[in-house]
C-alpha cells in the first residue's frame, strides 16, 4: 500500500513511516492538511492516515476538503488523542475509521488493511 501520514509531529510521522515501511508500504507525509490535499493532487495514495489536530487546516476540514475536491478519494483513517469530537462526528466529516492516540501497532496495521480491503 501507499500511505500518507499526515501529522505535525515530527516524532510521529517519524515512527510511523518507520513500522509502514517495514510492513512493506511505501509512505509519504504531509504536516497538515493543506500539504496533504496539494500533494494528492500530483499523487496516488492508497489510504491516509491523518491527525485531527494540526495546524493550517486540521483532519476534519482536511477530510471534508478532500472529498469536496476528489471524485473518488482515498479513505482516510483519523488518530486523535483528544475526546472532545466523538467518532460518529469525525465518521460523519468522512473518516472510514478513528484510532485514538497512542495505537497499537497491530491495531494501526489491522485497521489499514482492513480499511483498503473494504
Amino acid at each position: 500500500m501507499k500511505v500518507l501520514v499526515v501529522d505535525d509531529e515530527p516524532l510521529l510521522v517519524r515512527s510511523l513511516a518507520r513500522v509502514l515501511v517495514r510492513e512493506g508500504h511505501v509512505v509519504v507525509t504531509a504536516a497538515h492538511g493543506a500539504l496533504a490535499l496539494e500533494l494528492l493532487g500530483t499523487t496516488k495514495v492508497d489510504i491516509v492516515l491523518s491527525d485531527v489536530r494540526m495546524p493550517v487546516m486540521d483532519g476534519v476540514e482536511f477530510v471534508r476538503r478532500l472529498r469536496e475536491v476528489m471524485t473518488t478519494p482515498p479513505p482516510v483513517v483519523l488518530l486523535t488523542g483528544y475526546a472532545d469530537t466523538s467518532d460518529a462526528e469525525l465518521r460523519a466529516a468522512g473518516a472510514i475509521a478513528v484510532l485514538g492516540k497512542p495505537v497499537e501497532v497491530g491495531t494501526l496495521l489491522e485497521t489499514l488493511h482492513r480499511c483498503c480491503e473494504g
